[in-house]
């Protein structure tokens, strides 16, 4: 299903001679977590403490799945309900087996948006399992909410979750879609099905 304005298109246009690409993603092996700067599409140079949460430069403790650290989250009550508990006990027993919860460094949007200078940014692409609300509240101001272009969110229609994400993209001048997973309606996890939200910046 798809909600939004029907002209809008769902990718944003991105067109640059150079790319450069700044990835943030918790290393949950070695209880860290690491932020990939890239010159080019191809090149990835600096390194340093990332993630997205709450708040920046602090330590949170995120809930580890081992056998699919992709489902990794702040939010582990949230998984239980909407996911796990409608798994069959032996996908329930495999997914869950060796849980563990451990404290990842974690910086906010903004903080990323100083330390690196970043007056223009073309795409913010948010999947961090229920975080997605943590991650826009730490954009601190309509000044660094207006060099962002475009966003792609993926997240889950968990208790208004949606009605939220898109208050804020409204009060920040976003135009936006909504789509849902047509694949996953019709799964045993249906209640987490996924909703894609592509919003681009309408004025500045």
């Amino acid at each position: 299903t798809i909600e939004g304005p029907p002209e809008m298109p769902l990718t944003p246009p991105l067109v640059r001679n150079r790319l450069e690409i700044f990835a943030y993603r918790a290393a949950v092996a070695s209880g860290s977590a690491e932020a990939e700067r890239g010159e080019s599409i191809d090149k990835a140079k600096a390194k340093g403490a990332g993630g997205s949460s709450k708040v920046g430069r602090k330590r949170l403790e995120i809930t580890v799945y081992p056998n699919m650290t992709g489902n990794s989250t702040l939010h582990p009550k949230e998984k239980e309900e909407y996911l796990i508990s409608k798994m069959g006990p032996l996908k329930r027993a495999s997914y869950t087996a060796c849980t563990r919860t451990q404290l990842c460094p974690v910086v906010t949007l903004s903080e990323v948006i100083r330390r690196s200078d970043l007056r223009r940014i073309d795409l913010v692409k948010i999947d961090v399992e229920g975080a997605e609300e943590d991650v826009l509240r730490s954009i601190e101001s309509k000044e660094h909410w207006g060099r962002i272009q475009a966003f792609v969110i993926e997240t889950h229609n968990v208790s208004g979750r949606i009605g939220r994400i898109k208050q804020m993209l409204t009060e920040n001048c976003y135009d936006f879609r909504v789509c849902q997973d047509r694949d996953a309606v019709s799964s045993e996890a249906s209640l987490s099905s996924n909703y894609y939200i592509y919003a681009r910046l309408r004025c500045q």
